[in-house]
């Protein structure tokens, strides 16, 4: 009987895999197949980034319109509270005019030129942005450039006696009395000038 081939040749067993052809078609399918895997990772990385940025880009566009729409709200309020302030305002007269006019405004009097209550003169002083200073027993009010103006003046004063000073204090002179009465205006006799506190 003629040799017989043994099972293992029949199954490939014993030999060494064939380089060539077969070895290369391996090696370059298990690159591709990192390759697809990387770019599927990297996709899947990439769109949640798009995604991020896309949610902040909504985000950014709502809050933008809510920043144009309190805009428009403060804007239309503002000129609403000017409005209101002349109906509540006595005579047709509001603070901001007869701070414009006069400079300054006691809250004594504020009943009769305004007919508003020492509080609701304070209110209103802060809704303009005057300037408010406490006395004893009464508030002044004041427009920011006649308060400027009455600081510069009151420091241009070189005289210590208090009714020479008034005097010299123009049309603030019943302010700097009153000033002086509760104590907010003294006379720095080291730098021998009036002063505001």
């Amino acid at each position: 009987m003629g040799k017989g081939r043994r099972i293992d040749e029949y199954l490939g067993g014993g030999r060494r895999p064939v380089e060539g052809k077969a070895g290369e078609c391996d090696k370059i399918i298990a690159e591709r197949a990192a390759e697809l895997a990387a770019e599927k990772v990297a996709a899947r990385f990439l769109s949640r980034i798009v995604d991020e940025i896309e949610a902040m880009r909504r985000e950014v566009e709502s809050l933008k319109a809510e920043v144009e729409k309190l805009s428009k709200q403060l804007q239309s309020s503002g000129a609403g509270g000017r409005v209101r302030q002349r109906h509540r305002s006595k005579g047709g007269s509001n603070l901001a005019e007869v701070l414009a006019k006069e400079g300054f405004i006691l809250g004594s009097e504020a009943k009769a030129k305004l007919g508003l209550g020492p509080l609701r003169l304070k209110s209103e002083a802060e809704e303009v942005g005057a300037v408010v200073i406490e006395m004893e027993g009464d508030i002044a009010v004041m427009d920011r450039r006649a308060y400027e103006e009455f600081v510069a003046l009151l420091a241009s004063v070189k005289t210590s006696d208090p009714i020479e000073a008034a005097r010299q204090m123009g049309r603030y002179e019943r302010l700097f009395t009153e000033l002086r009465r509760s104590g907010r205006v003294y006379f720095d006799a080291r730098r021998s000038m009036w002063r505001i506190l």
